[in-house]
């Protein structure tokens, strides 16, 4: 059955290999065109986009995997420490120019990209690019792009599609763009299969920046839970990460505990704290934390291969080998092995 499964995913990624077009050609009378960034304003971009700045590092990945990274000229400070983009990129051709919240907006405009890709409505997460720094840019000439990615609508997973339809949209590659929303879509498709033989779903804990601050039902998170099967004990928590009394969790007992990728604590520190020592996921070590090459719940690609890492966490038994997927995935979009 594993074969299986592994052979349907290799036939699925040479399918969207033998559908890369070339980019769609403009009029050379229009040099202009208006597209809708994913905060609903109408933007005037040029018609051939060739120079970015991208102050988010899920749409750089994102862009590699449409093979349009060559026109990335600036980049977030965040960018050259992520855990992958200095894999994929050549970070020495590319110039520093702050990050989404604090730009160098001199830098940038130095660069003289035909736009600048950014943060928008991510605000409660500090990374959002202000609204001074957006007019400075502007008035310079230089259109800004908004990216929304899992925030308004936290448990909405169409704004994974709003976002590679945007970019297939700016640099001509919309054929590419909606591949890669119908593969993702098998990737679910395929899973959700493979969940339906599951006799019991298991409860999830979250755990974020602290141990006891955990997801609630506004963050792609608790979608992530859900369609990798599990039942988020913190979905009936309205905010996207609630501080929570340790006795909750510990009344909620959940069967697996997972704990963000860029947490300052690890298994060790939950199964060793006598707080949470009659938890069934304490008592039977199946406290995980998210791999940090998975950088990004809000990078579309990255957040499956997330929703397939966590479905095994939860149910070891799925007829699927995690590495050998995660491996096939990044060799094809990314071009690197992890």
């Amino acid at each position: 059955m594993r074969s299986i499964i592994l052979f349907s995913l290799l036939l699925a990624l040479v399918a969207f290999s033998g559908c890369i077009s070339t980019p769609k050609e403009f009029s050379k009378e229009e040099k202009n065109r208006t597209i809708i960034d994913m905060a609903g304003r109408e933007v005037i971009i040029p018609s051939k986009v060739e120079r970015v700045v991208v102050l988010n590092s899920e749409t750089m990945s994102l862009m590699k995997a449409l093979k349009v990274e060559t026109k990335v000229v600036g980049a977030s400070a965040w960018a050259f420490q992520n855990p992958l983009i200095p894999k994929i990129y050549r970070m020495d051709e590319i110039q520093n120019v702050g990050t989404g919240s604090k730009p160098n907006v001199e830098a940038i405009i130095s660069l003289k990209p035909d736009l600048v890709i950014t943060y928008y409505c991510s605000g409660q997460y500090g990374y959002e690019t202000r609204s001074e720094d957006v007019k400075k840019l502007e008035e310079a000439g230089i259109p800004v792009i908004g990216i929304c990615i899992a925030v308004i609508r936290g448990a909405d997973i169409e704004e994974y599609n709003q976002h590679i339809r945007l970019i297939g949209k700016i640099f001509g590659k919309e054929d590419e763009a909606e591949k890669l929303v119908s593969y993702l879509g098998e990737l679910r498709s395929n899973l959700s299969k493979m969940l339906e033989k599951v006799d019991r779903k298991v409860k999830v804990v979250y755990s974020w920046s602290e141990q006891n601050r955990i997801a609630g039902n506004s963050t792609i998170t608790h979608t992530i839970i859900e369609l990798a099967g599990g039942i988020n004990i913190g979905r009936n928590l309205s905010e996207p990460y609630s501080t929570v009394n340790p006795e909750f969790i510990v009344e909620s007992d959940p069967d697996v505990w997972i704990i963000w990728r860029a947490a300052k604590y690890g298994p060790e520190d939950i199964i060793g704290n006598p707080a949470y020592s009659k938890i069934k996921a304490v008592k039977e070590k199946r406290v995980y934390k998210e791999p940090t090459i998975l950088f990004s719940s809000w990078e579309p690609i990255i957040a499956h291969l997330l929703i397939y890492w966590h479905a095994k966490k939860y149910y070891p038994d799925l007829p699927f080998d995690f590495e050998e997927i995660q491996k096939d995935v990044f060799k094809k979009f990314y071009g690197v092995i992890p």
